[in-house]
């Protein structure tokens, strides 16, 4: 498995797509799913290039090609080749699991590996066996690079002298500022692939600081997609100026370096600023669309579900615009600031230039190929007559340091004041709107809260947006975190998560952007409310959040907006009914259903002892009826006649329990005692005691203090 992981990586190196595909099966469930991602690491990527190279110069040196085509072919060949086996290789080792019912395969394998990976290492190989056939004798490949390299045409040579120039320069600070701001993380773990997509990173850096952007974008299937773009300006990282202003420099010393390999001349040769502009834009071009950026691609299914994702980062496409207008700023800089710096510090311009360089360049002359010759040796031409540029006078030295110190002071101040600002921005972009809005909710200021964000809730449902009701709350929203703006424009989406009951919760706030303040200062506006609907149910009785009554219906259901917290709903207190207060945990996404409260009312000992005494009442007065039905009573006897007298007594008082909602009730296992006389038709008049059972319902009415108990006819 790890041999297969190593050649699955060196298939990504060359260009390869890493693909991961996933299934699994288990009754009538099944599952199955994929993704791929892409990316060039280019500091193996170029490690792989330099070796194919030095390879290739090597084995042009031991056994030279007769032509130029000869030396095409054979680097192809050698490239195709090179793919195809590690082609192989990927693919017979790829790391596999086929077990009974899920299977699991990476792989690097694919066209893109063959395709890809034959261009690169062809042209490295051709680049090689090239330098090998123009090292002189006894020479070694880094002099025989040099030189040819001053050999290249300016449209080719400039632009390789800028990207290495910003390579060197950008390279340690993207190592520097990645590693800092991953122990900032704590992913400190990752501090290795940085330094194997340094040059990736280094590359990101120099487009932002020359004023370009990054984006990233995203899609899913079935929800459309989301760009991300990122620049000086919008990201809100105060460092990215000090880039800015090392690209400036960066910038100027590349223009000195490029200036004195270029002829000398008495005044600004227009003809010769094409030259860097066009190559660099070419490179950039070629560099943006098949090494620079990365993309992932996933999919799935479960079941009858499916769905599918893709994430890519890009060059945005004017950012070759701005590149070229620095590449034509530096082509035209070559021109003047070498002049320039000599007159300032002849020592100085030799540090930059190199000081044979220097030496040709103050001569008038420049190299130049010579004609003829496998070595394509250079010789220094002079016009003759052609004097050196003049060293300037103390005076234009103080005027020039008086004039370069206030600019260099401008662009410090022009800088600290670009800092000063995104960092004052940084506290005024969405995430800080979201976080002071936030902040109030977590600190209890909730009528603060609704007047720096509307609540948009009818007046009656403001009445739980006051201080006091989530002051009264048992526990606010704690561990508040907030996440930086998603989204573009005007409008963002920023992510909160809390910690409330122990538990995270999380809500996404829409925030809009308002008219700058003096024009500079942003303002940003929160326009979705983070307020959650709790659900209060009460089976008769009223009830509070907060020392407010919630306004139930008939039905006895309510619905109150409340800022997030942990509340306690009491019950209305009642001399007949009462009720333990329950807590309801208000939290989730801003405008959905938060939790749900039931009160459950129970009757009181004083209700209990009403109805008891009103029951009691009610069968004496029964008893008191000498008739053997008694109305609208709940026992009777059958007696002959009719008008028998009958002398009612209650042996045994039934027991009574009331409904939970206190509107009827139950009465059974009581005892009445009937007493008469039955006058039989063959024996005398003999005195008869029976017994009858008391089971009965009935309803009860309460009208404030006053309780009414009646008999509703049923009784068995």
């Amino acid at each position: 498995m790890l041999i297969g992981l190593v050649f699955v990586c060196a298939g990504l190196v060359l260009g390869g797509e890493i693909s991961v595909q996933l299934g699994g099966s288990a009754g009538m469930f099944s599952a199955s799913g994929g993704g791929s991602a892409w990316v060039f690491p280019l500091v193996l990527t170029l490690a792989v290039l330099v070796v194919t190279a030095w390879w290739s110069w090597r084995l042009e040196r031991r056994d030279p090609q007769q032509t130029v085509w000869h030396r095409l072919i054979a680097s192809a060949a050698a490239g195709l080749a090179a793919s195809l086996v590690l082609l192989l290789l990927v693919a017979i080792l790829s790391p596999r699991v086929e077990e009974a019912g899920s299977s699991f395969l990476l792989t690097s394998a694919g066209f893109r590996l063959v395709a890809v990976g034959t261009v690169l290492l062809t042209a490295a190989g051709f680049l090689g066996r090239e330098l090998g056939r123009r090292t002189a004798q006894g020479e070694g490949p880094v002099a025989a690079i040099r030189r040819n390299v001053e050999a290249l045409p300016a449209i080719v040579r400039e632009p390789l002298v800028v990207a290495t120039i910003f390579a060197v320069v950008f390279t340690p600070l993207a190592i520097i500022g990645g590693a800092i701001w991953l122990v900032q993380q704590d992913m400190a773990g990752a501090i290795p692939l940085l330094l194997v997509l340094c040059l990736n990173v280094a590359a990101a850096l120099a487009v932002i600081a020359q004023l370009g952007g990054i984006e990233a974008s995203a899609g899913t299937s079935g929800f459309g997609g989301a760009s991300e773009l990122y620049t000086v300006f919008g990201a809100g990282q105060w460092w990215l100026w000090l880039a800015v202003l090392v690209a400036l420099v960066t910038a100027v010393l590349a223009a000195v370096r490029i200036g004195v390999r270029r002829p000398r001349g008495a005044q600004v040769d227009l003809a010769r600023m094409w030259q860097l502009p066009a190559g660099a834009l070419i490179g950039w071009i070629v560099f943006a669309l098949l090494l620079f950026g990365a993309s992932a691609a996933g999919a799935g299914s479960m079941m009858f579900f499916s769905g599918e994702g893709t994430v890519a980062l890009s060059i945005a496409w004017w950012s070759l615009l701005v590149l070229l207008v620095w590449a034509a700023a530096i082509s035209f800089g070559a021109q003047v600031l070498p002049a320039l710096v000599y007159g300032l510090s002849p020592r100085l311009l030799e540090v930059i230039g190199g000081r044979a360089t220097v030496a040709t360049w103050l001569s008038g002359g420049a190299p130049a190929p010579v004609a003829g010759g496998a070595a394509g040796e250079a010789a220094v031409t002079a016009p003759a007559g052609r004097a050196p540029p003049a060293p300037m006078s103390p005076r234009t030295k103080k005027a020039l340091a008086w004039t370069g110190g206030a600019v260099a002071l401008v662009a410090v101040l022009g800088v600290g004041a670009a800092v000063a600002l995104s960092v004052v921005n940084a506290g005024r972009g969405p995430a800080a709107a979201v976080a002071q809005y936030v902040g109030l909710i977590a600190d209890g200021q909730a009528e603060a809260a609704s007047a720096l964000v509307d609540p948009n809730v009818s007046n009656a449902e403001r009445a739980f947006l006051t201080d006091e009701v989530l002051s009264a709350a048992a526990e606010r929203i704690s561990d508040v975190e907030v996440a930086d703006g998603a989204g573009e424009g005007d409008v963002r989406y920023v992510d909160v998560t809390y910690r409330l009951d122990g538990v995270e919760q999380s809500a996404s706030l829409e925030v809009e952007r308002l008219d700058n303040e003096w024009l500079v200062l942003e303002r940003w506006r929160v326009a979705t409310p983070l307020l959650t609907e709790v659900f209060v149910y009460a089976d008769g009785g009223g009830a509070r959040i907060g020392g407010v009554d919630v306004p139930f219906d008939e039905s006895g259901q309510a619905t109150v907006a409340v800022y997030p917290g942990a509340y306690d709903v009491e019950p209305a207190s009642s001399a007949f009914f009462e009720a333990d207060p329950v807590r309801v945990i208000a939290a989730g996404p801003a405008g959905f259903e938060g939790g749900a409260a039931e009160i459950d009312f129970r009757p009181t000992s004083a209700l209990q002892d009403e109805v008891d005494a009103q029951v009691k009442a009610l069968l004496d007065g029964c008893a008191e009826q000498a008739v053997g039905q008694p109305e609208d009573c709940p026992f009777q006897v059958y007696v002959y006649p009719d008008d028998t007298p009958v002398t009612w007594s209650i042996a045994s008082y039934p027991s009574i329990e009331i409904a939970e909602d206190g509107t009827y009730f139950t009465a059974s296992e009581g005892v009445a005692e009937a007493t008469y006389i039955d006058s039989g038709f063959f024996s005398d008049d003999e005195e008869v005691t029976e017994e009858r059972d008391i089971s009965f319902s009935g309803g009860i009415e309460i009208d404030g203090d006053a309780v009414t108990v009646t008999s509703d006819g049923y009784w068995w």
